[in-house]
């Protein structure tokens, strides 16, 4: 066998092989539990650099956050590695405090998210300890630091009314058994603690009357919806009550840092974000 002859079967075994592997999709999303821990190390860290704490206001959390006994991680989600990568990256970018590198890693991050429609982690239960060290949490912080952290997350800054009429637009388009669940939980969720703050016994019968009230709305389906509308937001308005906006951000700031004093993975959070912390 001459030396050409081998070269050129060399030649075509590697075309083929590069033939074979051209165009092969990429790897399928599958569970991944360290992806989940990673998730929820981002989302305490993301939640920290938009309040821009002080190296010393951390350490204050730190020891507060050593009080709480935080919620259970989540169950392993479906993830890829090319998305673990990326979620990676925006882990070492908000560390680093650098916001060009965070803003084009959690671009990458939600482009990689949406192409393999992965389903987004939920904020992790507020446990009771949380909301007991919540408000404590939230006097560490600034008038600027507050205001700044409400106008970074505006689109999730809430009112109660307002959400119950939205829900009321929802209905109009006569929603499913499984669609009207999730609307229902959703905003029981939104709409009690906003009103009520993060007493549980005071959030609770809020809850009940929210329930009561979507379901009796939703009963009637979309005509009776629309012709006794007034109504249902004149009710609305007494479940509310005379809500000052103030004591709504208040209750709405305070849930955010019951959240994240509840997050499992904020200790971690913490330790990566003090070396580059100011003073």
């Amino acid at each position: 066998m001459n030396a050409r002859f081998v070269i050129v079967c060399v030649a075509m075994l590697v075309v083929f092989a590069s033939a074979a592997s051209y165009g092969k999709p990429p790897a399928a999303a599958a569970p991944s539990k360290d992806v989940d821990e990673l998730e929820m190390q981002v989302a305490a860290m993301t939640k920290l650099h938009d309040l821009d704490l002080t190296a010393s206001q951390l350490k204050q959390l730190k020891a507060l956050a050593a009080q709480v006994e935080p919620a259970k991680a989540p169950a392993a989600g479906l993830s890829t590695d090319a998305y673990k990568t990326a979620l990676t990256a925006l882990r070492d970018a908000l560390a680093g405090d650098d916001d060009d590198k965070i803003d084009a890693a959690q671009d990458r991050v939600d482009s990689l998210r949406e192409h393999a429609k992965l389903e987004d982690v939920p904020d992790p239960e507020i446990t009771d300890s949380a909301r007991k060290q919540a408000s404590a949490a939230a006097s560490l912080l600034t008038a600027t630091q507050i205001a700044s952290y409400i106008a970074a997350n505006e689109d999730d800054v809430s009112d109660p009314l307002e959400e119950m009429t939205d829900a009321l637009d929802q209905l109009a388009d006569n929603p499913g058994s499984d669609e009207y669940a999730s609307i229902r939980s959703e905003l029981i969720s939104e709409v009690a603690p906003l009103v009520a703050g993060l007493d549980k016994s005071a959030e609770e019968p809020i809850a009940k009357k929210v329930g009561e009230w979507l379901d009796a709305a939703h009963a009637g389906g979309p005509s009776k919806l629309e012709s006794d509308r007034a109504s249902y937001e004149r009710s609305a308005r007494q479940i509310v009550g005379k809500l000052d906006p103030y004591h709504v951000l208040r209750n709405w700031m305070q849930r955010e840092m019951a959240t994240l004093l509840s997050n499992p993975a904020l200790p971690a959070a913490i330790d990566r974000l003090i070396p580059n912390a100011g003073e």
